[in-house]
């Protein structure tokens, strides 16, 4: 299936949440024990497809923080990235896939492979040409607080799953609706948070999800101030 090939070419150098399975280990699974293993894994496929649910275990994350280096103190100098389980978001990208991503010419920042350096380095060096040649441009550069938890679900749902099929909506709704936090503080204590906004950053389609969400707002955005 498309997740089983999307599971065996993700990186094998991104951390997991200590309850699931390193995807190294599901590599060896898949390549070392053979069809009967695979034939598993397809009736499991099979299996969420005939009833419409994933494993709940799925949709448990590990909230990390990570330093966003902007010189802020306490929470605000974190952002929260999600540690999933690497077989769930192998198959939700196999979903989320079956629709082509696309954004207008205008996000060059959103690019495969591009990374958010790279869009600013290249924006940088035309503002520098313009410049020479005596040509004037405004930027306008906007920074979202709490950017991926901020999406209304409806942006989520109505906006950017009416082109999948009844199924496929019903897999990527229980992505974000489903989606609960577990965050360990640093006396170790564990808290288990139910998400209420948004997606989660670290999930395979959460970029591209926020990608178009935004989009839109910045289409509305040059329509109203024309």
């Amino acid at each position: 299936s498309e997740a089983t090939k999307l599971a065996l070419k993700r990186n094998s150098g991104f951390a997991v949440p200590p309850w699931s399975c390193h995807r190294v280990i599901w590599t060896l699974l898949f390549n070392r024990c053979g069809e009967h293993f695979r034939d598993y894994m397809v009736r499991f496929f099979a299996l969420m497809r005939y009833t419409g649910n994933t494993p709940l275990l799925w949709s448990l994350s590990l909230g990390c923080g990570v330093p966003k280096y902007n010189n802020k103190d306490d929470l605000e100098s974190l952002r929260l990235l999600h540690l999933l389980d690497p077989l769930s978001k192998a198959w939700v990208a196999s979903v989320w896939k079956k629709v082509p991503f696309k954004l207008c010419p205008s996000a060059y920042g959103c690019i495969q492979g591009r990374s958010r350096e790279e869009a600013l380095i290249s924006m940088r060096a035309l503002l520098s040409r313009l410049a020479r040649a005596d040509l004037h441009i405004l930027l306008l550069l906007f920074d979202l607080t709490n950017a991926f938890p901020s999406i209304h679900w409806d942006a989520l749902e109505k906006r950017f799953l009416k082109d999948y099929m009844q199924g496929d909506q019903r897999i990527l709704q229980q992505r974000h609706r489903q989606a609960v936090c577990a965050i360990i503080d640093h006396l170790h204590q564990i808290g288990i948070f139910r998400i209420g906004s948004g997606n989660r950053q670290g999930d395979t389609p959460a970029a591209q999800q926020f990608a178009q969400a935004f989009q839109k707002l910045v289409q509305a955005w040059s329509k109203d101030n024309r």
